[in-house]
């Protein structure tokens, strides 16, 4: 793991436990659940087209 990968992965981190934080204030706890599998999907395909 280089350490652009390193980074990205954190802030993606800090990205997702902010959001999570937002949205247990707003949304029920069945739409949050997939507002953050689709986050983590979105991710995924970032890190495929980068090739980390």
């Amino acid at each position: 793991m280089n350490l652009r990968s390193l980074l990205v992965t954190v802030i993606v981190a800090a990205s997702l436990s902010a959001v999570w934080a937002a949205t247990t204030k707003v949304v029920p706890g069945s739409q949050r659940r997939y507002a953050v599998g689709d986050i983590i999907i979105h991710y995924r395909l970032l890190r495929e087209r980068w090739g980390s």
